[in-house]
């Protein structure tokens, strides 16, 4: 089947949860896509990292007995892929053909042990029908999610709007650097662009992000994982080398195909990517990602504070080059 855009395949499948919005959240790709769309959010000179796999975060318990998803993808047009090695499989539902389809997956906590009493890794559970995979720190992403309205008027040709959660920004970024480490190169590297930029969207607003980060997604965290999140500035950017930054290269290289619109337009092409987001990283954008998490926060050993950054009026961060198991979600 022909799509007149990537977006119609997710209108249909958005379609056909739509008995279950309100108890669903779209996660991944997607959910960084969506945060475009909400209130809070800044237009940006460049167009969002592209997807052709939708991510629904569903709490366990929260779909009604006797409800059947499955059934109202099937008659969508979706079709189940299974994967063999548990029961029951991990599931993918598949549409537009195997070769560059959309398809979707569905995901849910993973809460306590990672295998069963019978000593069987613990992956999947079914859920209103469906087989989710179940995913560590899936949890954050649906503590006090927001919703977005999707219509013909911001680019999603539904017949009527649709209300679709996704995490809050602060439950998105404390989820990356949370599996950041347990992470492949090439989905770090992915990750870190996806954590810049959500930093930009909300670029005006991340004294917002702030009161969702101590007043909602700080409270469900253990001590351990706080300090992860708070520290991250430093552990995880404050000494970008070659590697990390070829990693970065080497994801937008491979991604080519999907961001044919230029995952910065012309005035920012490829090459220049991969000098700001790292070169950013190294430096002042240390300042706007402690910005979230409180500008007077006291995040280093030592107890330094965190300096103060200015957000350029266009939200975009341009600074000069300096020399010298979890899946996506």
């Amino acid at each position: 089947m022909a799509y007149v855009s990537d977006v119609d395949p997710f209108v249909r499948f958005v379609e056909a949860l739509r008995p279950w919005l309100s108890h669903v959240a779209v996660v991944g790709g997607w959910a960084h896509r969506l945060h475009r769309v909400h209130p809070l959010a800044q237009p940006l000179e460049y167009p969002p990292l592209m997807t052709r796999d939708a991510d629904i975060a569903v709490p366990v318990g929260a779909i009604p007995s006797g409800d059947d998803i499955c059934e109202r993808l099937l008659e969508a047009g979706f079709e189940e892929e299974f994967s063999r090695g548990h029961r029951p499989p991990v599931t993918r539902y598949q549409l537009g053909g195997e070769t560059g389809g959309f398809y979707a997956e569905f995901l849910t906590p993973l809460v306590g042990s990672d295998h069963k009493r019978d000593g069987s890794p613990d992956v999947t559970i079914r859920i209103g029908g469906i087989s989710a995979q179940k995913l560590r720190h899936l949890d954050l992403l649906l503590t006090a999610p927001w919703s977005v309205s999707l219509g013909p008027s911001n680019g999603f040709p539904f017949s009527s709007a649709a209300d679709v959660r996704i995490p809050n920004p602060a439950s998105y970024l404390a989820q990356k650097i949370l599996i950041h480490s347990k992470r492949k190169p090439d989905e770090r590297a992915k990750d870190v662009l996806y954590i810049h930029d959500t930093i930009e969207t909300f670029g005006r607003s991340l004294s917002e992000v702030h009161r969702e980060w101590t007043g909602n997604v700080k409270r469900v965290l253990n001590k351990k994982a706080t300090r992860v999140v708070e520290r991250a500035a430093e552990a995880m950017f404050a000494e970008v080398t070659d590697k990390h930054v070829e990693s970065v290269r080497g994801y937008l290289r491979g991604r080519k195909g999907a961001l044919s619109a230029g995952f910065r337009r012309a005035t920012h092409p490829a090459t220049h990517v991969t000098i700001v987001c790292p070169a950013s990283l190294r430096g002042g954008w240390q300042d706007e990602f402690r910005k979230w998490l409180g500008e007077d926060a006291t995040l280093l050993e030592g107890g330094s504070p965190t300096r103060a950054a200015t957000i350029p009026s266009t939200g975009a961060m341009t600074m000069k080059p300096r020399t010298g198991r979890t899946r996506a979600s």
